[in-house]
């Protein structure tokens, strides 16, 4: 494969299926043999939870690696990426801060485009196949964010017997 695909899960509503549905996929993805790099942009940890026990996501959320302190110092996301138990899958865990990411966002310069820069280097490097955002279930600055930095949005929501859309991310520069 030759470009990294980026995908973000969106919607508004909580419960709807987002962080199940990235990590299922990132998951399927993986073992299909592509590489593939999630990033949890929730403050709720779900996605990390999926592949990791909850006194490690709790650590890894108290530490300074995780996503919330990378986005608000505006670093280079290589250095956060941690290894999932499974292969080809690698996450840049959340933090429970993330709640407070608006706000330490406000006052950037072109702070919509703050992790697609922070995103840059892993993109370039060509390691990944994939990477798939999860978003918190917010329509703010914070998934403006995640938006320019995807190429794709996947919404999940259920319709009788569930269902998902996949938009192209057009003109977004």
């Amino acid at each position: 494969m030759g470009k990294t695909v980026t995908i973000c899960f969106a919607n508004n509503k909580g419960g709807s299926g987002k962080s199940t549905t990235c990590a299922n996929i990132g998951y399927v993805l993986s073992t299909m043999g592509y590489r593939v790099l999630l990033v949890d942009g929730d403050m709720q940890l779900n996605l990390s939870l999926s592949f990791f026990g909850e006194e490690e996501v709790l650590d890894m959320a108290k530490s300074e690696k995780n996503l919330y302190y990378a986005i608000r110092d505006q670093k280079d996301l290589t250095d956060y990426v941690v290894s999932t138990p499974y292969e080809n899958l690698d996450l840049i865990p959340s933090s429970t801060l993330m709640s407070q990411i608006e706000f330490d966002l406000f006052t950037k310069w072109q702070r919509e485009f703050i992790l697609r820069k922070s995103l840059e280097n892993i993109k370039a490097s060509g390691k990944y196949d994939f990477i798939l955002l999860d978003t918190p279930p917010t329509l703010g600055g914070w998934v403006m964010n995640i938006l320019c930095a995807s190429d794709y949005l996947l919404i999940r929501w259920r319709h009788r017997r569930g269902a998902c859309s996949v938009w192209p991310i057009c003109s977004i520069s």
